[in-house]
């Protein structure tokens, strides 16, 4: 039998990628200088999830996808080599970009709240600092989402071909283990050094999130081998988007505060079902309402991004969709944007005026790196023609 042909890129996973790498830059930096302005529309105003939640889910998506098909095509070997290059490339981007934050933050003081702070900081100095992110010991908050991507990574061949013999089974132990994690968080008690709070992303529980988008990365290749276009998993259906509609409205209305201003509609409610809400919000591990809400948030988004956009994003879009194509680049150089923006925003005192521009020329310049590279990628395939896949 012949193997299938790899799959192309949708460009609606590339476009979504990209607007939530936008929106996490704007958060990062508005939450490091004070200010309150683009985050008033990105997704944390809306509800207790945010753009990390939606990269997440979205990365799983991908990665389902595209190591479903290689499983399928090269086998388990092949895929878990190609899966352990991508780790170690992704860990020289995380080692590089958390020792070029540590070098241009130096000795300044950080607020130990602040997503420019390096948590567990011990008075050793910039050495001990770049040991400690060396050895995966502690880095800046900023870096965190990408020592979380280290293990699932590595394990996604595992993760697939398991998904790929059963589905229910790849979700039933991803559930165990998120299950297992958050029992231990709202107990008190710490079951491995993988829930301590060492890390802002508990890979124990955000593993679920991403095990969701293989499961549906796996449906999606198998859907697309036996059928024409790329559509399939995620048009949601209009019952879907109803009830995904009804969990957005009811996540703005339990969110504890909104950029800029306490929820009014939150503090009317019962003390006790505050205190409950907030505690099953909790970012680090994956708060079963910021889980719940930030499937909803995926559903809605693909209820509404046209399926004509699979293969032809339009192209005032494009340098979204480049953005989202090359993730790390954009990623890394945008949290080096925040500490460049933190200290432009401190010569301007702060203007908000002056704030504004600052933002808007970094998104430009996120958008100028990732078209760069995708155009080198580009003229690299004409000069050495290869099988291109997601």
């Amino acid at each position: 039998m012949t193997p299938p042909p790899p799959n192309p890129r949708d460009g609606r996973v590339d476009l979504l990628k990209g607007l939530a790498l936008a929106m996490i830059f704007l958060d990062h930096v508005e939450d490091a200088v004070g200010v309150t302005l683009f985050s008033r529309w990105t997704l944390r105003a809306f509800g207790p999830s945010d753009a990390a939640e939606l990269f997440v889910l979205l990365t799983g998506l991908v990665v389902g996808r595209s190591y479903a098909s290689r499983l399928v095509r090269d086998g388990f070997v092949q895929l878990q080599r190609y899966a352990t290059l991508r780790t170690l490339l992704l860990y020289a981007g995380y080692v590089a970009t958390a020792v070029t934050l540590v070098l241009l933050i130096g000795n300044d003081p950080v607020p130990s709240e602040s997503v420019l702070a390096m948590p567990g900081d011990a008075p050793g100095g910039v050495l001990d600092a770049i040991t400690a992110i060396v050895t995966l010991s502690r880095a800046p908050y900023l870096v965190h989402i990408l020592v979380l991507y280290l293990p699932l990574l590595a394990l996604s061949p595992l993760l697939v071909t398991l998904g790929r013999k059963s589905i229910p089974a790849l979700l039933a132990l991803s559930a165990a283990i998120y299950a297992w994690t958050l029992w231990g968080q709202l107990s008190g008690r710490q079951l491995s050094l993988l829930t301590e709070c060492r890390w802002y992303f508990q890979p124990t529980a955000w593993q679920f999130l991403y095990c969701l988008g293989l499961a549906g990365g796996i449906v999606w290749e198998r859907r697309s081998r036996f059928r024409s276009g790329t559509t399939t998993v995620w048009t949601p259906g209009p019952a879907a988007a109803v009830v995904a509609a009804l969990l957005l409205a009811a996540g703005w209305i339990l969110r504890p505060d909104r950029p800029g201003a306490l929820n009014p509609v939150f503090q009317m409610l019962p003390r006790q079902l505050n205190n409950l809400v907030i505690i099953l919000s909790i970012k680090q591990s994956l708060g079963p309402v910021r889980l719940i809400h930030s499937l909803a948030v995926f559903t809605a988004v693909c209820s509404v991004v046209p399926s004509a956009w699979s293969l032809a994003t339009p192209r005032w879009l494009s340098p979204l969709a480049a953005a989202g194509r090359h993730s790390l680049l954009v990623y890394a150089t945008g949290t080096v944007l925040t500490v460049l923006a933190v200290r432009s925003a401190a010569l301007l005192d702060y203007d908000i005026l002056g704030v504004l521009f600052i933002e808007i020329d970094g998104l430009l310049l996120l958008a100028s790196a990732a078209v760069l590279r995708s155009h080198i990628s580009r003229r690299r395939r004409d000069t050495h023609p290869a099988v291109c896949t997601v």
